[in-house]
């Protein structure tokens, strides 16, 4: 096997491997836009949970009003029969009638209140069933990227050893000017063909002293233009 041959099987793990690393820095991304999905359904559940916090609070406020109003009565009920003229009776007697209803239509606003209350809660369980049916497809969505970033653990685990072992054959020198490109190219080609007188690379024409030297495989051509080497 050519030098040309042992570097191209090589070039072909380390661009297995730059797929593999690519997509195991995308998967967390991926998971996130994921989670994204949820924001939505999350923010609307709070919105319907606030919503009815609000209602519960106003009819306690109601209920708190309403017994105050009844406990007012009662002392003035208490106060009416130590009341030594008509008149003042009488007048209180006003004043415990108006507060009575003031009563009656804080009561019928409950009524009203609760019925809010009932609609609130359903719209609460009708957010709550969106979002865990939008959770449980996430966590499905979530399970299978977890799965593929495993699989390609150990996928990239298994290129590296492979790699390793096929560095060993390659002359020190090729290797070294081969790595140094490598990570120039940032995953991109290292070796690439001549055919027809183009650069693999950068499709630019090569000079004809470079067009011999590739079709030969036995010495290191490089690209005057864009640096890679060709074969």
């Amino acid at each position: 096997m050519s030098i040309i041959d042992k570097l191209l099987e090589l070039q072909d793990h380390d661009l297995r491997i730059h797929r593999i690393q690519t997509e195991l820095k995308d998967v967390p991304i991926r998971k996130s836009r994921e989670l994204e999905r949820l924001k939505d359904h999350t923010e609307a559940m709070k919105k319907a949970e606030d919503a009815l916090k609000e209602r519960q609070s106003v009819l306690k406020q109601n209920e708190l009003e309403v017994t105050s109003k009844k406990e007012k009565i009662a002392k003035l009920r208490t106060q009416q029969m130590s009341l030594k003229t008509n008149k003042e009776f009488q007048t209180m007697a006003v004043e415990i009638e108006t507060i009575e209803k003031s009563i009656r239509r804080d009561e019928d606003g409950e009524i009203e209140i609760m019925e809010t209350i009932e609609a609130a809660k359903a719209d609460v369980a009708a957010r709550k069933k969106e979002l865990d049916a939008e959770k449980a497809l996430v966590q499905e969505d979530i399970t299978v990227l977890d799965e593929r970033i495993a699989s390609l653990d150990s996928e990239l685990k298994e290129e590296q050893v492979i790699r390793a072992k096929l560095q060993q054959d390659v002359e020190p020198e090729w290797l070294r000017r081969y790595d140094v490109m490598l990570k120039s190219k940032r995953g991109g080609a290292v070796l690439v063909s001549a055919e027809g007188g183009v650069c693999g690379g950068c499709h630019m024409t090569l000079p004809p002293y470079q067009q011999h030297g590739a079709r030969k495989r036995v010495e290191m051509v490089i690209c005057s233009y864009c640096g890679r080497m060709l074969y």
